[in-house]
């Protein structure tokens, strides 16, 4: 895909999968942590896990009274990597945060191949897009938006500085494109 989607074509790409995305409800949340500072978390041991219970907070709030399923691309390292990675998962979610008991999450968090999920995908899509434009670079801000500009909402807001971590989330979601909408 690399060398044959470039330029024009790439950006027109990219945003038409956003649109689909935001047609059938998808919703994008990104969660950026500056590694190089300390960690907002009291669970986490690493920077990795620290965005990994961030994201899964926000997830949970996020759900309001539905029930949700975290799909997570499996690490890269082997199966023992992988085993670690979900057991780690596993305890986070059994314990909870000092603001979140994960109730709503209808299964332990389960790992697949990158390559063989378009929603890991367009949640890689997504993260990238997010990423690029916390650290500045807006030069596809609009092409990628979904006709929502809150790039610069990501970049300025500090989450303990929002009344809760509900607030940040609907606030700085850069790509977010509707309500989960999950059926039984």
């Amino acid at each position: 895909m690399r060398e044959n989607l470039i330029d024009a074509r790439r950006e027109q790409f990219f945003g038409e999968v956003l649109r689909l995305a935001q047609e059938h409800g998808a919703v994008g949340m990104v969660t950026v942590a500056d590694a190089t500072k300390g960690l907002a978390t009291s669970q986490a041991e690493t920077h990795e896990m620290d965005v990994l219970i961030l994201t899964l907070e926000r997830f949970d709030l996020a759900l309001e009274q539905d029930i949700g399923m975290v799909v997570a691309a499996r690490p890269s390292g082997g199966r023992k990597d992988e085993d670690k990675f979900l057991v780690a998962c596993a305890e986070v979610i059994n314990a909870g945060t000092d603001y979140v008991r994960f109730k709503k999450l209808v299964t332990n968090i389960v790992t697949m191949p990158f390559a063989n999920s378009r929603l890991l995908q367009l949640a890689d899509l997504i993260a990238s897009i997010t990423t690029a434009m916390v650290a500045g670079h807006e030069e596809f801000r609009k092409s990628v938006s979904c006709g929502q500009d809150h790039s610069s909402n990501a970049r300025r807001q500090d989450w303990r500085s929002q009344d809760s971590p509900r607030s940040f989330l609907r606030q700085s979601v850069p790509l977010a494109v509707g309500r989960p909408a999950f059926q039984e």
